[in-house]
């Protein structure tokens, strides 16, 4: 069973099943929302929540929601919107508020590698994805599950959100992925 809280313990939780592996996201919004060099999270199924009432959610992009505790501000899970109140399969718990450390196995994946500022290097040989890489994997991933109709609304949500540049980046790794040239 592995547990968590955030700082003052108004918020307390249970994962639902053992983490899938754990991620480090390099991306600012990531950075700006737990304050510090990158967020660390644990892909699970959801959580068992108590102290529902001071848990705050909000909806930072098109992508994900941040859950927070009202009463100290600890950043503690982020979810795909729309997934359910767990956000479907696509629900993290950040490692920094579990009550045992040893329930993170490693560092599996670190992601958004491009918008890692040059004051830090990343160690070990988890593997390392662009923001775009990242992405690209992802649509694919919810491509196969949801349809290709997903897959527009979700370029479309990507040019609005991160710029011409970066969706342009990921069809192109997409049709990398489709065989296309």
């Amino acid at each position: 069973m592995t547990t968590g809280k955030c700082l003052c313990g108004a918020v307390r939780f249970e994962l639902q099943e053992p983490a899938k592996e754990t991620g480090l996201c390099h991306c600012k919004m990531c950075r700006r929302w737990g304050g510090g060099l990158a967020a660390a999270g644990l892909h699970c199924g959801g959580a068992t929540i108590s102290g529902e009432e001071n848990l705050r959610w909000w909806k930072s992009s098109e992508w994900g929601e941040r859950g927070f505790c009202g009463v100290c501000g600890s950043s503690l899970f982020w979810r795909a919107p729309g997934g359910g109140e767990n956000g479907g399969d696509h629900f993290v718990a950040m490692a920094g508020v579990l009550d045992d450390d040893a329930a993170v196995a490693g560092i599996h994946e670190h992601i958004y590698i491009d918008e890692k500022p040059a004051f830090y290097d990343i160690a070990g040989d988890a593997p390392r994805s662009t923001g775009a890489q990242f992405v690209a994997r992802v649509f694919a991933q919810l491509t196969q599950q949801y349809g290709e109709e997903f897959l527009q609304d979700a370029m479309q949500k990507c040019r609005a959100h991160n710029g011409n540049a970066f969706a342009n980046e990921v069809q192109t790794l997409l049709a990398k992925k489709d065989g296309n040239p």
